[in-house]
């Protein structure tokens, strides 16, 4: 979208909310500054039509003409939260919807950004907003159905969603549910009041044949009644085998929609409801969808804002003892595991209650973890005898070992190529495998010593070369060096996270900085100081978070104010040496490792070895703000 078109669909927000065991949490009202409808139309006989131009549209607010300020008819991306029903009546159900849901994502436009909420009696974001369907298909599949129905306070967190982190201009949500909503702490009017005031399109496919008549009647007027208001459609599938058909004119609806602006004649901001209505005109009789109307926003109302900055602190410490040293901590999100490097072994830790679930053996020199889920096969470096380990990521079985190159580090998977890739220090090179076969591709040629590395799930992936001081990209599908780009005036890049909604790689640096690149760009557009001794960073990107975990005992934490902007939010004491961490952005918790260590060696400098029994995970988590 152009810039003279983003900045004209600018609106001021002030604060409603939706009372929440008797708190208020905050969501967004639209000012009447520039009201913005999305429009569908068809012909008499349904079919969508898509080449109308300007003239051919009037625009009514209750009932007087509007004067049309902008107007387009292309194929707009669109950032979308997919809401599905995990109450225990989808269980038969879930397969198919999993199906549609991704056809629905595959004919959308491929610039869409798309995350995943599950509902049942609780309401959990499972999938943070990604264009990856690899990471949305195996996010879909990890979920038990089980519980009631919270379908209302599923819209009103995938909208808060959407106001937090969307980057695209159009907003929409889709719901799948097969029930009458029976566990919302909100309420239908509440939600129905909030739908008029956010601007974001609902569409619906409501599984209601198996449901009791007089609950699938008031499922189906509370469907009708937030997709009407909204712009939305709901679908009413006979059985849950017709889904796959209703996705897939769901997103030919959205991607031929028309977008039209103008500024309302009656300019007050009164908290009042306003009608709208569209009329198209052409050769033939037209029908035209879109919004009901607006809440214009009362200017004298209160905006409910944190009164402090939420902060970060340590939750949980777990004890998990054994012997040795360690390196990265990567996360499992979809099973809530911890992969941590333990010298000779990989423990595999319940994120949850800090339990050892096995281990990964038969490693000398343990770094890194890649977890390819698609294929079911964990990926482990053996820096001491160049090699990597293929193991069964549910029972950890050793599958076979894969010879990499001197000193294999880091690892990472990339789903769009569907490969493995190492960072080989001392080599200055990357091995690439087959995650099916478990066999070795290529090796290549980096030309600098890498350390971590980020796949950013469009074919490309990233590695810091920490002796020259660069980022080098990599095509992942042909196996070679396309690009890389200076780090300065940050020196020696060691630890690698990625924002992939911005395109933006976080690059920790041993000389107390944090390079902000924008990858598509190649070059750096902003720096943040960290502690320093860094080797783990992570992005939250719910939150707009960046870590950086440092061995002078602080854990830096950077507020991403806008892609190319960053401040310093706070910083969280830890242990000294806890340099290692690892992110899971499903629950936004943070993870630390620490030990406690023996006299250092002659001369003073380093640590001493790790005592026996003390090596040990903390959690670390956001507190909620204070209101």
């Amino acid at each position: 979208m152009n810039r003279a078109f983003q900045s004209a669909l600018w609106s001021a927000c002030v604060l409603a909310v939706c009372v929440v065991s008797g708190q208020q949490a905050p969501t967004f009202r639209t000012e009447a500054r520039l009201v913005v409808l999305h429009a569908t139309v068809k012909n008499s006989r349904g079919e969508l039509v898509t080449n109308l131009s300007r003239d051919r549209f009037a625009v009514f607010e209750d009932g007087k003409r509007q004067q049309i300020a902008l107007f387009r008819n292309d194929d707009v991306p669109v950032s979308i939260g997919l809401l599905i029903d995990n109450s225990g009546s989808m269980r038969t159900k879930r397969a198919k919807v999993e199906a549609a849901a991704l056809t629905f994502v595959r004919a959308s436009n491929p610039r869409d950004e798309v995350f995943v909420i599950n509902f049942a009696d609780k309401v959990h974001v499972d999938v943070p907003m990604t264009n990856d369907v690899h990471v949305l298909q195996a996010g879909l599949a990890h979920v038990d159905s089980i519980g009631g129905t919270a379908m209302r306070d599923a819209v009103d967190a995938g909208e808060r969603y959407l106001a937090e982190r969307a980057t695209r201009d159009r907003r929409v949500l889709l719901v799948v549910t097969d029930g009458n909503d029976n566990a919302s702490a909100c309420s239908q009017a509440s939600i129905q009041r909030l739908a008029e005031e956010r601007g974001v399109s609902i569409y619906a496919v409501g599984l209601l044949n198996e449901e009791d008549e007089s609950k699938a009647r008031r499922a189906r007027h509370e469907l009708d009644e937030l997709a009407a208001t909204t712009g939305g459609t709901v679908y009413y599938p006979g059985s849950v085998d017709e889904i796959d058909d209703a996705a897939l004119d769901l997103a030919r609806q959205i991607r031929a929609q028309y977008t039209i602006a103008y500024v309302p004649s009656r300019s007050a901001r009164d908290g009042s409801f306003r009608k709208i209505k569209v009329v198209a005109t052409g050769s033939q009789p037209l029908a035209v969808h879109t919004r009901a109307g607006y809440r214009a926003a009362d200017s004298g109302e209160a905006t409910l804002t944190a009164q402090a900055t939420p902060t970060y602190r340590v939750t949980h410490t777990y004890t998990l003892g054994g012997e040795g040293s360690w390196d990265y901590v990567v996360p499992d999100p979809l099973n809530h595991r911890l992969f941590i490097a333990r010298q000779n072994r990989v423990m595999v830790v319940d994120e949850n209650d800090g339990k050892l679930l096995g281990e990964v053996t038969g490693i000398q020199g343990a770094h890194g973890t890649a977890i390819a889920a698609a294929t079911g096969h964990g990926f482990a470096t053996s820096g001491n005898d160049q090699s990597v380990v293929m193991f069964d990521l549910q029972t950890f079985r050793t599958l076979g070992r894969i010879p990499a190159a001197q000193d294999a580090d880091a690892i990472i998977y990339d789903s769009a190529s569907n490969r493995v890739f190492t960072f080989n220090g001392d080599a200055h090179s990357s091995t690439v495998i087959d995650p099916v076969q478990g066999t070795r591709i290529t090796n290549i040629a980096l030309g600098g010593k890498p350390e971590y590395g980020a796949s950013a799930g469009d074919g490309k992936v990233y590695a810091n070369l920490t002796d020259t001081n660069e980022v080098v990209e990599i095509d992942a599908k042909t196996a070679t060096v396309s690009r890389r780009w200076p780090t300065a005036p940050c020196r020696n890049p060691v630890a690698m996270a990625i924002d992939q909604a911005h395109g933006r790689l976080f690059s920790g640096c041993r000389s107390g900085l944090l390079a902000v690149s924008d990858y598509h760009a190649g070059r750096i557009v902003a720096t943040a100081p960290i502690g320093q001794g860094v080797d783990g960073t992570g992005y939250d990107p719910a939150a707009g978070d960046v870590f950086a975990t440092n061995a002078d005992g602080t854990l830096t934490v950077i507020h991403q104010d806008a892609p190319d902007r960053y401040h310093v939010a706070e910083t969280v004491q830890t242990p000294p040496f806890s340099r290692n961490m690892g992110l899971d952005p499903t629950t936004h918790r943070v993870f630390v490792v620490s030990a406690k260590f023996g006299e250092p060696p002659a001369g003073g400098r380093g640590r001493g070895a790790v005592l026996p029994g003390t090596f040990s995970l903390m959690v670390i988590e956001r507190e909620p703000p204070v209101r």
